[in-house]
């Protein structure tokens, strides 16, 4: 289990700009190289969905505290099995901060999968581009930020 902790304050600066010049580097993926994708239902009919590797993430809004350890998170992110898995942020947290806390619980979903190159910088970093490309396509297809902003809790 992971969790990110709610005591943390600090606002991240968004560089939308910068998208456009990955896609520019990045070729997109070739139709079929993925033949087992299916288009994602909308957030409205299901909530959010992501795919790490063979597992499947469904993200949830909990309308409780959550509480790990003895103590108040923002975001819940279980180990899941072959399968499925399911993050669950609190619908106390702001909701300008739900993409930050559910990147921050996919990313733990990704090392768990994948592993993390703390010995070589070049391959962390490539590590984390593939994760965030990943991660950005799959909420775009899903009807981006907004589609997370839309979600209630359960």
């Amino acid at each position: 289990m992971s969790t990110h902790d709610s005591g943390q304050t600090a606002e991240f600066p968004m560089h939308g700009d910068n998208f456009d010049v990955v896609s520019e580097i990045v070729p997109p993926i070739p139709p079929g190289m993925f033949p087992n994708l299916v288009p994602w239902p909308s957030a409205a009919d299901t909530g959010l969905k992501f795919s790490i590797g063979p597992t499947l993430y469904v993200v949830r809004i909990s309308d409780e505290p959550l509480i790990f350890e003895g103590r108040q998170v923002d975001g819940l992110c279980d180990e899941g099995c072959e399968e499925s898995g399911v993050i669950t942020l609190c619908s106390l947290l702001p909701r300008r901060r739900r993409l930050h806390i559910l990147i921050h619980e996919l990313r733990h979903a990704w090392v768990w999968l994948h592993g993390r190159s703390a010995d070589d910088d070049e391959a962390d970093a490539n590590n984390v581009a593939s994760f965030t490309l990943d991660v950005m396509r799959q909420l775009q297809e899903q009807g981006g930020e907004p589609a997370l902003l839309r979600m209630e809790a359960a």
